[in-house]
């Protein structure tokens, strides 16, 4: 009897001893950084600690909360649980105190968005030497989520400050370019737009040129006397101010009833199309128009165009005159109002 005895208390020590090597000390979890995926889950968390300790969130939470969070010495767990990202990537911290000890935990959930960008339609842009006010709109999926924050970066430190006033309303960047009448040509700058979230960068930018003259070309070919809508090709480095310069034009038709019109609905920085009426007359027949533009500093660009249209055929003469125009790819009508 008294063998067993001393057995049994020898086996109440070792588990006892067993029992407290198991205890750590400090307290910490087994990691510091979760990466976790955009779907919903729940992410278990082991807590080595020497003490009582809890675990709450850095900050509350509409996505995520902790269950089981809090603990006495030795080996113990939480359990995060969190719902699915449709968004950029988030991320939350656990604070887990005890004993006068502190650890913390990070958690990164994964972004939701398929294909996060910012795009912008082009990569280079003319502009003239005229203060303007301007827009390039561009493409993201990330609004909404995160904030947009744009940036200048000037080749010239000598010339910069001549991009100013940027604003981001509804996926387009405005922005304000000063005149510029410098000895060199052309003056560049680059406009970016980035965004970040929990776990990356994101931004485009694009690269915009000013010239100190200013041009806005339109090559007018002779017209077939049938008339149509024309496309004309434009050259012009102010293209990005090609509404404001269509909207001011000015048409002389001499003594003749108004026979060609802008549509401006459909011109663009790379095109101009007018609507020209049938000539019914046995003259050949011409009118010009001016477009103009005046920036906010009081400097004036106009160039005048003049269109000339060929005559129609006498009984007999058949239509000749209208190699330049009948191709076949236009549409003739004689409808005035588009």
């Amino acid at each position: 009897m008294k063998r067993t005895f001393i057995l049994l208390t020898a086996v109440l020590a070792l588990s006892v001893s067993c029992e407290k090597s198991y205890i750590p000390e400090g307290l910490r979890a087994q990691a510091t950084l979760y990466r976790l995926g955009s779907d919903a889950g729940s992410t278990p968390v082991m807590v080595y600690a020497g003490c009582s300790w809890k675990a709450e969130l850095e900050s509350p939470s509409e996505w995520a909360y902790i269950e089981n969070g809090s603990g006495g010495p030795g080996l113990g767990s939480m359990t995060f649980n969190y719902s699915e990202n449709e968004g950029v990537s988030r991320m939350l911290r656990i604070i887990i105190s005890g004993g006068g000890l502190r650890d913390t935990v990070t958690m990164v959930q994964a972004i939701g968005i398929k294909n996060p960008e910012i795009k912008f339609g082009k990569t280079e842009v003319s502009a003239s030497g005229m203060s303007s006010r301007m827009s390039i709109p561009f493409e993201t999926n990330l609004a909404g989520f995160v904030e947009l924050e744009t940036s200048v970066d000037y080749p010239d430190p000598e010339q910069s400050g001549w991009v100013r006033d940027i604003s981001i309303e509804d996926s387009v960047l405005y922005f304000t370019l000063g005149s510029y009448t410098g000895s060199t040509l052309v003056r560049t700058a680059y406009i970016t737009i980035a965004a970040s979230d929990a776990s990356s960068d994101y931004s485009a930018r694009f690269m915009i040129s000013q010239s100190a003259e200013a041009y806005f070309n339109i090559v007018v070919p002779t017209v077939g006397y049938r008339g149509g809508d024309i496309e004309m090709e434009v050259d012009t480095n102010m293209g990005l101010l090609a509404d404001a310069i269509y909207s001011s034009i000015v048409w002389d038709f001499g003594e003749d009833e108004p026979w060609a019109e802008l549509l401006a609905d459909l011109s663009t920085d790379s095109k101009a199309v007018f609507h020209i009426r049938k000539n019914p007359g046995y003259e050949q027949r011409s009118c010009s128009f001016t477009l103009s533009y005046t920036d906010d500093e009081g400097n004036k660009f106009s160039n005048s165009f003049t269109i000339s249209q060929n005559k129609a055929p006498k009984p007999g003469e058949g239509s000749s005159n209208e190699e330049i125009i009948d191709d076949g790819t236009n549409t003739y009508n004689d409808n005035w109002t588009h």
